[in-house]
């Protein structure tokens, strides 16, 4: 657990760097007596998704469902996996003033499982005491109640580990027909695109037909391919990303077209549990949030699986949000967090709390106000690398922290982050690099205390 001293150095960091707005009680955006549903599409980057332009259909029921939604272009995750990542949408809080970044703690020479300090207030817990009814219907994995997910939470099932939303929308579907009558929060979340989630019914390798080559699919060989491209950094070798040099452009391409089919086949799970929630009368009365915690690489910096890199493939993400009523599609193509869903919620709910949080409503983008919010994103997935990056609408800055190394990327021209500018751009880079660490040393971060820095690896992801 935390210790007092450093407790209330976090929260005084997240004073220094909260922010929000109040909604007019006159506003369409204004729903107070509304349930709250949280959808959780794991490992689903923007990219991929025909919502936002891919080639391939694999979101159709997505896309129905913006029709009439807030349909954000631009949100950015603060971390590259699924427990610091959802951690932070649950608390508002970047991953390093939550704490809840890794699996595993080290205490001595002990790895003890990670937790929530139970002093920090979650948003569903802020809901409970207004009088929400509270179930999630899990995937298990980086959402298992244990880590602090499932305070406030009358009912949270989290027992299967890497399941789908096959596993956990029936018993949701049952909870909320028993439940209906009542003020709810709802967290549905499914692994279906994960790389440890194999479908069902095998995969029909649709966007793949004329694949030769030697990759079969499936979870075992995505986690040795994880593992292999870990193993650089594992070695000891002065590296600043992981890599694999002998998986070729075909096998990454026919990866990536599994993973195409099960964000498709997700969609549909996800389009076939809205009918019967609308079915029930529900949907009218209910603020629905749609995110993904993180994206998924597939070679474009040769890589596959998630957690240690932080380039858009990984953190830019979907976010949508429906308030009951909604008749159109509104588009918000300024930079937002992933940790300012809630707080948006809060603010159309009209619930006032003294809950510290970093982020902040979304209304005023909503009502067409411009928004100014820089994006920074953490990883030190299972020790292997520390990274911090600062996101503007422009530029990314990520920092290596362990070795110092500095990549910068101009979006506009380089929206896939293959050139790095960090030497012909100097002042960007510098600017930004204070930018960054002045907000490391807001929550409580030392540059360089990371440097050199060498731990043990955490086995578990």
């Amino acid at each position: 657990m935390m210790q007092l001293s450093r407790f209330a150095a976090m929260l005084a960091a997240a004073l220094a760097l909260t922010a929000g707005h109040a909604v007019d009680a006159a506003s369409p955006w204004s729903h107070p007596d509304a349930n709250v549903l949280l959808v959780g599409f794991d490992a689903v980057r923007m990219r991929s998704m025909s919502l936002y332009g891919h080639s391939r259909p694999t979101t159709p029921r997505l896309e129905a469902f913006a029709r009439r939604a807030i349909v954000f272009h631009q949100a950015i995750s603060p971390a590259a996996w699924t427990l610091p990542a959802t951690m932070s949408v649950f608390t508002g809080l970047w991953p390093s003033l939550h704490g809840v970044i890794n699996k595993n703690l080290l205490l001595g020479n002990k790895m003890v499982p990670s937790r929530l300090n139970p002093a920090i207030e979650t948003f569903p817990q802020v809901l409970a005491r207004h009088g929400y009814t509270l179930g999630a219907f899990t995937g298990d994995a980086g959402v298992k109640a244990s880590f602090g997910y499932g305070a406030g939470f009358d009912t949270y099932l989290d027992d299967l580990r890497f399941g789908g939303f096959d596993h956990s929308v029936p018993p949701a579907l049952d909870w909320l027909e028993k439940h209906k009558s009542r003020k709810f929060f709802v967290f549905l979340h499914g692994y279906d695109a994960h790389g440890q989630y194999d479908p069902p019914a095998g995969y029909s390798r649709r966007y793949a037909p004329s694949y030769k080559g030697p990759m079969k699919g499936g979870k075992q060989e995505q986690g040795r391919l994880r593992e292999a491209g870990l193993d650089v950094r594992r070695l000891g070798a002065v590296t600043d990303r992981p890599s694999l040099p002998d998986v070729k452009p075909a096998d990454f391409a026919f990866h990536e077209a599994l993973y195409d089919e099960k964000i498709e086949d997700a969609d549909k799970r996800f389009g076939d549990f809205l009918d019967r929630f609308e079915k029930m009368g529900l949907l009218e009365k209910t603020i629905v949030v749609v995110f993904a915690d993180h994206g998924e690489e597939f070679g474009e910096h040769g890589y596959i699986d998630h957690g240690p890199t932080l380039y858009d493939e990984m953190v830019r993400v979907p976010l949508l949000i429906r308030f009951p009523g909604q008749k159109t599609r509104v588009d918000i193509r300024d930079q937002v967090r992933t940790l300012d869903a809630f707080p948006t919620v809060l603010d159309a709910l009209g619930i006032r709390t003294e809950k510290i949080a970093n982020g902040v409503s979304l209304l005023p983008a909503i009502r067409g106000e411009k928004l100014d919010l820089p994006a920074f994103s953490e990883t030190d997935y299972r020790h292997i690398t520390h990274k911090r990056s600062i996101r503007t609408p422009r530029h990314k800055l990520i920092v290596t922290l362990e070795t110092g190394a500095r990549e910068l990327y101009d979006l506009e021209k380089d929206p896939l982050e293959k050139t790095n500018i960090a030497e012909s751009a100097g002042p960007v880079a510098y600017e930004l690099e204070q930018r960054l660490f002045e907000w490391m040393s807001k929550t409580n971060q030392h540059p360089d205390s990371f440097r050199d820095r060498i731990e043990p690896f955490i086995m578990e992801y």
